[in-house]
């Protein structure tokens, strides 16, 4: 029997940062799915596998384990992480995600590595056409198209939030040697990650979007590739 939970978490203390509140109970099949961030609060419809995948900043491959249903079951989340403006940049979500799923899904994880394909971002050979960021202030937007605007972000944050939209199975590895931060925006044909329709048929591929507009280029190569093999997941239940 599916277990039907509505569990709150108080204070969960990551890297200075915590979740607040947090609330975690089985997806409403009459509700939309959604991911969602505005002032520090977190909505998402995802399963376990993919919480997984942003805690770890691992793609669907990188994971093998698990009981069947860590990618059949959805979860709605609700969560809230006080002293954000704006979204929670994913370098502090992920310790705050991380967290929440080894204390509500009692998940246990082994990491390991092996040769695997993967993609390496690169400066093209024309070289890159980035504007370096001068304000020290994160703003991600996505919009249809897709249409990308990110402000001050990393080329280790960008290689990282490519990784599902190239859909090839493959991680993207930041080699750019490009460091700081960079205000950059991007618009390309593309597949969408929700049900909302993303997707331009119109537009260039990721890849050209990535050479022409950013002066960045993928390049597939193989090496050693971070893995995680799920030990233990459990159903998450009251208190």
């Amino acid at each position: 029997m599916r277990l039907i939970a509505a569990l709150a978490v108080s204070a969960i203390a990551v890297a200075g940062q915590s979740f607040e509140v947090a609330t975690i109970r089985p997806h409403d099949a009459d509700k939309s799915v959604v991911v969602a961030q505005t002032a520090g609060r977190f909505d998402a419809s995802l399963t376990l596998k993919y919480m997984i995948q942003v805690a770890y900043d691992v793609a669907p491959y990188q994971v093998s384990g698990g009981p069947p249903w860590i990618d059949k079951e959805v979860w709605d989340i609700t969560a809230k992480a006080e002293g954000f403006a704006g979204e929670i940049p994913l370098e502090q979500l992920r310790p705050m995600l991380r967290e929440l799923i080894r204390d509500r899904f009692q998940l246990r994880v082994k990491a390991g590595k092996q040769v695997l394909p993967y993609f390496a971002l690169v400066v093209d050979r024309k070289g890159p056409r980035l504007r370096q960021s001068t304000d020290g202030a994160s703003e991600f937007h996505l919009e249809r198209g897709p249409a990308l605007s990110w402000k001050n972000v990393s080329m280790k944050s960008f290689a990282s939030w490519l990784d599902p939209w190239i859909q090839q199975d493959r991680v993207v590895s930041d080699e750019t040697g490009l460091p700081g931060g960079f205000d950059l925006q991007l618009r390309w044909k593309g597949q969408p990650l929700t049900p909302a329709p993303l997707s331009d048929p119109e537009g260039p591929t990721i890849f050209t979007a990535l050479r022409e507009q950013l002066g960045l280029r993928l390049e597939s190569r193989r090496g050693p590739i971070n893995t995680l093999v799920v030990e233990q997941a459990e159903l998450p239940s009251g208190n």
